[in-house]
C-alpha cells in the first residue's frame, strides 16, 4: 500500500512551472515529500528529468547523504517494480554523480570546474580551521605592526579608544569579526566601505533622516504603546470593582501624557515631552470598599507605566539631538580607521592564503560568486558559466532555506532560470527554526518571500505544510498553547496564529485497558483524576492539599484512598523503583502487557514543567555546596527513574507499545558547556546511564590538560603553571608535599621558577637523607626523560613526538588501567589525529602546534570527547537543542530553562550588526570619559532584540522534539515575586502576551511563567503562595494539559545524602564478605572448571587462522631480515632540501600504496603522453579519487612509461574491451602444513590478498603485479626472487576463481620502467 499523502504535501509533490516556497512546520514530512517530488519528477511520463538535473542544496553533509539514500531506495523500490525500465536504471547510474550537496560542496563544484576564469591555482586545498585561526592572528598582528610603524595620529586615537589590558589582542579581535560579518555579504568590502557612510553626520536634521535612526523610533513606538497598554489596564483597575477609583485622575494623566508622545514621531518633539517628564502623585484617600488586591494591582502596573518610561528618557533622551549627532560624528574617526584596518586584513589575508594555496569556506562562496555573477556599479549579471550551469539545472532546490545568507541566495539564484522568465526555484524551511544567526543566517529572506508569495497560485507560489507526523496531540497543544502567546511578527520573525500552529497527524494506538494497570502507578502521581494536579512542595518541603493542610498531617489510610504519594515511616516519599511493581513476578510483567488508567494516562501525556526553587531558606541553612545545575540534574533524575520501566512508549519497529528505557529519554540543554558533564555525574550517581553528544570538554579532560602541559615545556621549560601540571600529572609525578620539597629546594638556591626548583632538587640524589634523596632521584628520573625527548623535537613529526610521550613516560597504559580507561585512550588517540591534521597545515613545529591548540581553545573551537557508544546504547542521551535538530525522541526533558541568555555580543565596546554596521562609543581621549552613541544604542537594541527572537526559535525546536512526552525543567529565585509580576495577566483575555514583556526576558523561564500564568496548572501555585487563581480567563481550562511542580532544593540534597548512605552500605556489606567461605558451591565449580581448563591441542596454538600473501612471502623467504637491501638508499642531492624548491610526497609503503591507486584508476585511452597523464591526475584528485598526497608522490612520466610498456598496451587493449580486472580480493584456503612443515596437515589456513590486475587475452589470463621496489640487479632477478611466491599464490587463486590456467605472470618494475616475467 502507498503512502498517503495530505492534499497540501500532495500539491507540494506535483507543482510545476513556478518558484515555490514550502513553509514546513517541524515533524511536516518535508524531507519524505522533498524526495517524493523528485521522484515524481524523474518518472514524469510526458517531461522526465534526469536526476543528475536537479540542483539540491542540503544544510548539512548528514543531510545531503541522508537524501541521497532516500531517493536511491525510492529508485530501487520503482526499479523492483518495472526492472527492465532502461530510464529508471540511467537514474540509479546517474545518482553517484547527482548534485545532492551542501551549498559549500555546490561552491566547490563550481569553484574546481571553472578555476580558470578567476585565476585560481586548481590545486589548492581546504584549510583547517585551526591553521586557519593561527594564519588570521599572524595577519591581524603584522596589520597592526605595519600601522604602528607609520605613526598615524588616527590611528593612535582608535588605540586610545579601543584597546583593552596591555596587549592589542582586543583590537585584533574586533578586526577579524568585522572580517567574518562581512565575508556574509556578496561584496564584503562595499559593506565596510556602507559601515563608514552611517558616521557622516553633521547635523541634527542629518541624523533624524539617518536609517538607523528609524529603527530607533520603531522601537519606542512599541515601548509608548507597551505604556498606553498597561495606563489603560492601570485605569480599568482602577475604575472597576473594588478599585482604588481615587488614583484616576493620576491615572488620567499618565494617559494625557503619553498620547502626546504617541501623536509624534519627530525625535526632537519626543526630547521635548521627556525633559519635563513628571508623574503626579496618587492620592492618599483611603476607603473600607476598595480591595487592597486591586489597589496593589494598580500600583504595580502604574510602576511599570513610570520604570517603561524612565528607562525610555535614560536610553534616548539624555542628550540634546545637537550633542548626539556630534558624538556619533566625532566617534566616526576611529570607527573609520578601524574598517581600514580590517580593510588591509581582508587583503593580506587573501594574500598569505593565495601564497599557500589554500581556501577556506567563505572564499569558495565568493570565488563561485566571482564566476558565476559579474558585478558592476550597473548592477549585477550572470555570467557565461552561470548561463551554462542554469541551462543544466532543470531545477534548483534548497532545503532549511530560513538558514541562507545573502551570498548563497546570489549564487543560487545565479544557476537559476529565473534571468531567462523562467520560474524554477523550489525552496523548504521553517523560520520558526531558524536557528542559526550565530552563523548570520538570514530568516528575512525566507519572510519576504513568505509575505509575497501567493497561496493561490501563480509565478511565485507558497504552500504551507502544517499537520505534525512526529508528536502525540498533547504535545502539540502544549507547544501551541505557549507560541500563540509569545511568538509573533516582532519577536520571533513570524505570526504564530492557527496558520503557523502545528496540528496532529500522527496515529497512536490506544494504551491498554485502565483495569489492568494498577501496578503501574508511579509514586508522585498515583490513582489522581484527570483534574488532580501533581502534587505540589511548599517552600519547606511539605506537600498541600486541597483543603491546604500539610501533607504530613493527613491519615496514611486518607492519604492510600486519595491516591497520594505513599510514605515510608520516616517521612520520606518511596521512590518508583521501591514500590510494589519491583516486586512483581517478571513474567507476570509480560503476560499482563503495560497499559495505564484513564488519570494515569492524562498525567503522561501532559506536559510538565518542574521547577526548583532556588532560595530556599532551609535549603541555604544546610550548605550542601550544591550548585542550581546538580539540583536541577537530581530533579531530572528523579523523573527519569519515575518513567523507565513505568509509563509505555510506541515501538517504532513493532508498533506496540513497551515500558520506556533509558535510550528513550534526551536531556536538550541550551549549552553544554558547564551543564553537560553536571547532568551526567548525577545522573550518573544515581544509576542512570548517560551519554553526552559534545562539542566541549576535550580540551578540559585531564589526560589532555597532561599532555598538552608537557608539550607545552617541551618548548619552553619556564612556564610554572604547565610545568608543575606536568610532573605532578604524569604517571609517577609528584605529590603536592613533594612538589613543596621541591620548591623548597630552589628556595634554599634563590631560584623562583618550577624548572630551575627541579634542577636544584635534581642535585640532592646523592644527599646523604633519605627523603632528599628520593625527590632528587624522582627529579633526575623526570629530567632524564625529558632531556631525552626534548632532543627529539626539532626534527621530529608532531604524532610521532605525541607517541613518545604517551609510551616513555608510561601515559598511555597508565590511563588505560583506570575506570575511564576507554574514554580517556579515545581522547588521546583524538589528540594525535589533531596532530597529523596540524601536519597536514602550512605551519610546522611543536611551537606551532602549541600555538594551533591554544587557539582552538580561545575561539572555543573544541571537538568534544570522544564517542566510545554507539548509537544503540541504553542511555540517557545528553545534548545541545542545536545538535537535537532534525531529530527526534519519545521523551523529552527541555533543561536549563532558568539559565540567563548570552546577550555578551550586545554590551561588548564595540557592538556589529550585519544590517546596520559598527556602533562605538564617542570616547573623549582628554578627560578619560566614554560615551554611548545612538548609533551603538541602536545597535544594542537591534541585537538584543534579534538574539531574544533567536531564543525564542531554539525554545520552539526543543519543544517540538517530543514525540509522547515533554518535560520542562528549570530552577527560579525568587518566585512569589514572580507570581505577583505575574497578577496583571491574569484577568488579559488577549492572548497575545505584550510586547514589552517579552523583550524584557532574561531567560526561557520568562516566556513560560506569563503563557502559562492563565492556565489552571498555576492554581496550586498560586495558592502556595497565598495568590488568588482566576479561574474566568478563557485560558484557564485550555484543552492543553501541563502540570506543575514546585520541588525543595532540601529535599533533593536529603534524598541524596540518603542515596549515598545505601551505596556507602551496600559497598561495605561486598567489601566484608568473606572470600575464603563458598557462597554457591555450583557457581564455584562453574568458575573453577573454566579457569583450570586446559587446551586439548596445545600444538595447534601457533597455527594462525588468517594470513595475508605478504605475511607468506616473508614466511617462504630464507632470511627474514635481509629485506633492506631492497629498500631505496637515500641520495644526496646535489642542491640542499632547505633550498631545493619541491615539495616531497610519500615514501616507502606510502609510496607504493600510491603508485596502486593510480594504476588502479588509470584510463590508458588518455596516457598518450606525459601531459595527458597530469591531467589525467588532476581529475583524478579533483573528484576526490586520490588525494593531494598521492599526486604529490606520483611521477606522471612513470605512469606514462608503464602506459607505453608492453604490457602496458596490453593491458590497454584489454581495457578497451572490459576484460581488464584490477585490485581484485581474494580469500582462499589451504592447508597449515604449507606454511610451516610443523603445523598439522588436516588444519586449514585462509589466506588472503589483493591481485594488482589480470586481463584475459585471446581466452588466457595474465597476471600483473606492480613493484616500486629499488632494484639493484640489472636484470631485476632479485626482484622476481623475492616476489615469486606471492605471485605463486595469485596464481592459485586466480586458476580457482576462475576455472582456467594463468599463461603468463609479470612483475612491473616503476624503478627499471619495464615488465619482467616470472
Amino acid at each position: 500500500m502507498g503512502v498517503m499523502w495530505t492534499t497540501e504535501q500532495q500539491r507540494v509533490i506535483d507543482a510545476r512551472g513556478c518558484n515555490i516556497l514550502v513553509s514546513a512546520a517541524a515533524g511536516s514530512g518535508k524531507t519524505a515529500v522533498l524526495v517524493e517530488r523528485i521522484i515524481t519528477m524523474i518518472i514524469d511520463p510526458v517531461h522526465p528529468v534526469d536526476i543528475d538535473r536537479l540542483l539540491i542544496v542540503t544544510f548539512t553533509r548528514a543531510a545531503a547523504g541522508e537524501m541521497r539514500e532516500r531517493i536511491r531506495l525510492a529508485i530501487e523500490k520503482k526499479l523492483a517494480e518495472d526492472e527492465d525500465n532502461e530510464h529508471l536504471q540511467k537514474q540509479s547510474t546517474l545518482l553517484h554523480h547527482a548534485q545532492i550537496t551542501t551549498i559549500d560542496s555546490f561552491c566547490s563544484y563550481v569553484v574546481k570546474n571553472y578555476f580558470h576564469l578567476i585565476d585560481l591555482d586548481p590545486s589548492y586545498r581546504m584549510a583547517e580551521e585551526g591553521e586557519l585561526r593561527l594564519m588570521q592572528g599572524d595577519v591581524a598582528a603584522q596589520v597592526l605592526d605595519d600601522a604602528y610603524g607609520r605613526k598615524e595620529p588616527e590611528f593612535l586615537q582608535f588605540v586610545e579608544c579601543f584597546s583593552t589590558g596591555k596587549t592589542d589582542e582586543g583590537i585584533e579581535d574586533m578586526i577579524k569579526r568585522l572580517y567574518t560579518f562581512s565575508v556574509s555579504y556578496p561584496y564584503p568590502e562595499e559593506w565596510l566601505l556602507s559601515c563608514k557612510e552611517a558616521y557622516h553626520i553633521s547635523s541634527k536634521e542629518e541624523l533624524e533622516q539617518a536609517g538607523w535612526m528609524q529603527m530607533i523610533k520603531e522601537d519606542i513606538q512599541k515601548s509608548l504603546q507597551e505604556a498606553m497598554s498597561l495606563a489603560d489596564a492601570a485605569l480599568d483597575t482602577a475604575m472597576g470593582e473594588g478599585g482604588p477609583y481615587y488614583y484616576e485622575n493620576a491615572l488620567q494623566s499618565d494617559r494625557t501624557f503619553i498620547q502626546k508622545l504617541l501623536k509624534t514621531d519627530s525625535f526632537e518633539e519626543w526630547q521635548k515631552l521627556f525633559s519635563g517628564l513628571a508623574f503626579a502623585r496618587l492620592s492618599a484617600k483611603k476607603d473600607p470598599q476598595v480591595s487592597e488586591e486591586a489597589k496593589e494591582l494598580t500600583k504595580n502596573l502604574r510602576q511599570q507605566v513610570k520604570d517603561l518610561l524612565g528607562e525610555l528618557r535614560e536610553q534616548y533622551f539624555s542628550l540634546s539631538l545637537d550633542a548626539a549627532a556630534r558624538y556619533v560624528q566625532m566617534a566616526g574617526g576611529p570607527v573609520r580607521v578601524l574598517i581600514d584596518l580590517t580593510l588591509q586584513f581582508t587583503q593580506a589575508y587573501a594574500e598569505k592564503k593565495r601564497e599557500k594555496n589554500i581556501l577556506d569556506f567563505p572564499d569558495l562562496e565568493h570565488f563561485a560568486l566571482k564566476i558565476l555573477v559579474d558585478h558592476s556599479q550597473e548592477g549585477d549579471r550572470r555570467t557565461q558559466a552561470a548561463k551554462e550551469l542554469a541551462g543544466r539545472f532543470a531545477e534548483v532546490m534548497i532545503d532549511e532555506y530560513q538558514d541562507s545568507n545573502f551570498v548563497q541566495e546570489k549564487l543560487l539564484n545565479a544557476v537559476s532560470k529565473m534571468e531567462d522568465g523562467s520560474n524554477n526555484i523550489f525552496m523548504v524551511g521553517d523560520v520558526k527554526q531558524s536557528i542559526y544567526r550565530f552563523r548570520l543566517a538570514r530568516p528575512d529572506l525566507f519572510m519576504e518571500k513568505f509575505k509575497t508569495y501567493s497561496t493561490a497560485g501563480g509565478d511565485c507560489l507558497r504552500i504551507d505544510l502544517h499537520k505534525n507526523f512526529r508528536s502525540r496531540k498533547e504535545v502539540l497543544d502544549g507547544v501551541n498553547f505557549l507560541f500563540y502567546q509569545i511568538m509573533g511578527e516582532a519577536l520571533g520573525k513570524v505570526e504564530y496564529d492557527e496558520a503557523a500552529a502545528l496540528y496532529p497527524g500522527a496515529s497512536f494506538p490506544p494504551y491498554g485497558k485502565e483495569e489492568e494497570n494498577s501496578r503501574l502507578r508511579s509514586a508522585s502521581l498515583a490513582g489522581q483524576d484527570e483534574d488532580t494536579e501533581t502534587p505540589l512542595l511548599k517552600t519547606d518541603g511539605t506537600q498541600w492539599k486541597s483543603t491546604e493542610l500539610p501533607l504530613a498531617e493527613t491519615d496514611e489510610a486518607e492519604r492510600q484512598d486519595r491516591g497520594l504519594p505513599l510514605s515510608k515511616t520516616d517521612g520520606t516519599q518511596w521512590k518508583s523503583t521501591e514500590l510494589p511493581l519491583a516486586e512483581t513476578d517478571e513474567a507476570e510483567h509480560q503476560d499482563r502487557g503495560l497499559t495505564l488508567s484513564k488519570a494515569d494516562e492524562s498525567m503522561w501525556k501532559d506536559t510538565e514543567l518542574l521547577l526548583v526553587e532556588t532560595d530556599e531558606e532551609e535549603w541555604k541553612v544546610m550548605e550542601s555546596g550544591e550548585n542550581v545545575q546538580e539540583l536541577e540534574a537530581r530533579a531530572v533524575a528523579g523523573k527519569i527513574q519515575e518513567i523507565v520501566g513505568s509509563y509505555p512508549v510506541l515501538d517504532k519497529a513493532t508498533g506496540k507499545y513497551r515500558p520506556a528505557r533509558f535510550s528513550d529519554c534526551v536531556i536538550l540543554l541550551r549549552t553544554l558547556s558547564g551543564w553537560s558533564e553536571t547532568f551526567k555525574r548525577v545522573l550518573n550517581a544515581q544509576g542512570i546511564p548517560a551519554s553526552v553528544t559534545t562539542k566541549t570538554g576535550y580540551f578540559s579532560a585531564s589526560e589532555v590538560m597532561t599532555v598538552l602541559n608537557y608539550l607545552r615545556i617541551l618548548d619552553n621549560p619556564l612556564q610554572d603553571i604547565p610545568f608543575t601540571g606536568a610532573i605532578h600529572n604524569l604517571p609517577g609525578g609528584f605529590s603536592m608535599e613533594e612538589l613543596a620539597r621541591v620548591k623548597c629546594a630552589g628556595k634554599e638556591k634563590e631560584i623562583s621558577g618550577m624548572y630551575q626548583a627541579l634542577l636544584a632538587a635534581e642535585t640532592l640524589h646523592e644527599c646523604e637523607d633519605a627523603e632528599d634523596r628520593k625527590i632528587g632521584e624522582k627529579a633526575h628520573r623526570f629530567l632524564e626523560l625529558y632531556r631525552s625527548i626534548r632532543k627529539k623535537v626539532p626534527y621530529t613529526p608532531m604524532h610521532e613526538l605525541l607517541w613518545e610521550i604517551y609510551d616513555r613516560t608510561g601515559l598511555f597504559d597508565y590511563i588505560r588501567a583506570g575506570a575511564s580507561g576507554e574514554q580517556q585512550k579515545a581522547n588521546l588517540l583524538m589528540l594525535l589525529q589533531k596532530a597529523r591534521d596540524y601536519e597536514s597545515t602550512s605551519y610546522r613545529g611543536l611551537f606551532n602546534f602549541v600555538r594551533y591548540i591554544e587557539n582552538l581553545q580561545k575561539y572555543q573551537v573544541d571537538f568534544g570527547e570522544a564517542n566510545i557508544l554507539s548509537e544503540n546504547e541504553d542511555t540517557v542521551k545528553i545534548m545541545s537543542i542545536h545538535k537535537s535538530k532534525g531529530l527526534e525522541f519519545p521523551v523529552v526533558f527541555v533543561s536549563g530553562l532558568g539559565k540567563q541568555f548570552n546577550q555578551q555580543d550586545a554590551r561588548a565596546s564595540l557592538v556589529m550588526h550585519p544590517d546596520l554596521g559598527v556602533g562605538a562609543d564617542w570616547v573623549d581621549a582628554k578627560y578619560r570619559t566614554k560615551t554611548p552613541t545612538l548609533l551603538k544604542k541602536a545597535v544594542q537594541r537591534q541585537i538584543q532584540i534579534e538574539n531574544l527572537g533567536e531564543e525564542l526559535r531554539i525554545l520552539y525546536v526543543a519543544l517540538t522534539r517530543a514525540k509522547e512526552k515533554l518535560i520542562l525543567t528549570g530552577c527560579t529565585s525568587r518566585l512569589e515575586k514572580r507570581l505577583t509580576a505575574l497578577e496583571p495577566l491574569k484577568k488579559q483575555e488577549e492572548r497575545r502576551i505584550s510586547y514589552g514583556r517579552l523583550v524584557k526576558a532574561r531567560c526561557y523561564l520568562d516566556w513560560i511563567f506569563p503563557a502559562l500564568a492563565r492556565h489552571r496548572c498555576m492554581d496550586r501555585v498560586y495558592l502556595s503562595y497565598e495568590k488568588r487563581p482566576y479561574a474566568l480567563n478563557p485560558l484557564h481550562n485550555h484543552e492543553a494539559g501541563f502540570r506543575v511542580q514546585v520541588i525543595s532544593p532540601a529535599k533533593l540534597t536529603l534524598e541524596e545524602a540518603e542515596t549515598r548512605m545505601i551505596q556507602m552500605m551496600k559497598k561495605q556489606e561486598i567489601l566484608g564478605f568473606d572470600t575464603n567461605e563458598s557462597w554457591d558451591k555450583d557457581a564455584k565449580e562453574q568458575i573453577e572448571e573454566c579457569f583450570t581448563y586446559t587446551y586439548p591441542y596445545p600444538d595447534r596454538e601457533k597455527i594462525p587462522a588468517k594470513v595475508t600473501v605478504s605475511e607468506l612471502k616473508r614466511l617462504h623467504m630464507e632470511d627474514e631480515e635481509s629485506t633492506d637491501w631492497y629498500e631505496e638508499e637515500e641520495v644526496v642531492p646535489y642542491i640542499p632540501s632547505f633550498i631545493e624548491k619541491r615539495e616531497e610526497g610519500l615514501t616507502g609503503a606510502g609510496r607504493g600504496t600510491a603508485y596502486h591507486r593510480v594504476f588502479e584508476c588509470l584510463d590508458f585511452s588518455k596516457a598518450g603522453s606525459v601531459q595527458e597523464v597530469e591531467e589525467q591526475l588532476a581529475s583524478l584528485e579533483s573528484g576526490h579519487r586520490i588525494d593531494r598526497e598521492v599526486r604529490r608522490t606520483v611521477s606522471p612520466r612513470d605512469v606514462y612509461q608503464f602506459a607505453v610498456s608492453s604490457i602496458g598496451k596490453r593491458m590497454a587493449k584489454a581495457q578497451a574491451a572490459g576484460m581488464l580486472y584490477r585490485e581484485q580480493p581474494f580469500v582462499m584456503g589451504i592447508s597449515a602444513d604449507r606454511l610451516r612443515e610443523e603445523y598439522a596437515g588436516d588444519e586449514s589456513v585462509l589466506v588472503q590478498g589483493i591481485i594488482d590486475a589480470f586481463f584475459y587475452e585471446e581466452g588466457r589470463i595474465i597476471l600483473v603485479d606492480y613493484k616500486t621496489d629499488r632494484v639493484r640487479r640489472r636484470n631485476g632477478s632479485d626482484l622476481v626472487e623475492k616476489y615469486r611466491v606471492q605471485l605463486d599464490y595469485y596464481t592459485e587463486a586466480l586458476e580457482r576463481m576462475t576455472g582456467r590456467k594463468v599463461s603468463e605472470r609479470y612483475i612491473y618494475s616503476v624503478d627499471m620502467q619495464k615488465e619482467l616475467i616470472v
